[in-house]
């Protein structure tokens, strides 16, 4: 487990993350920036605070900046049009990426277990013939 630091920025203000959260990997901290900032949204609202003025800077363990979550991020991948691509950053592409070829990965290998299953049973069969 890697530790990393949320800190809150809410327009120029800069709320520093002192303790931390462990994660296995920089992958699971942007996702769960990504959900605190969902979470965070409506009580934002109700406080009459601009959620789109606010973002997560996350950090490393020594307090290396990794990436930056910005909520209007959140509001701009809600919108829907044929005509405008909703944009996403970079890093939030990069995991869409990682996350896919970790499933296609899982795919493949159920796929070889199964092809090895059917040519032990093939084999097997050729031998008492």
């Amino acid at each position: 487990m890697r530790r990393f630091f949320f800190d809150f920025r809410e327009g120029t203000q800069v709320c520093p993350d002192l303790d931390g959260n462990e994660f296995t990997s920089a992958e699971q901290a942007y996702l769960e920036a990504i959900k605190a900032a969902q979470e965070m949204w409506g009580g934002l609202l109700a406080e009459r605070r601009d959620p789109r003025q606010c973002a997560f800077h996350i950090r490393d363990s020594e307090k290396n900046l990794l990436f930056i979550v910005s909520f209007m991020e959140l509001l701009e991948s809600c919108r829907r049009s044929v005509d405008v691509p909703v944009p996403i950053s970079p890093t939030h592409q990069a995991i869409v990426n990682v996350q896919h070829a970790k499933r296609m990965k899982e795919e493949i290998s159920r796929e070889i277990t199964a092809a090895r299953v059917g040519l032990r049973e093939a084999f097997g069969l050729i031998s008492t013939i």
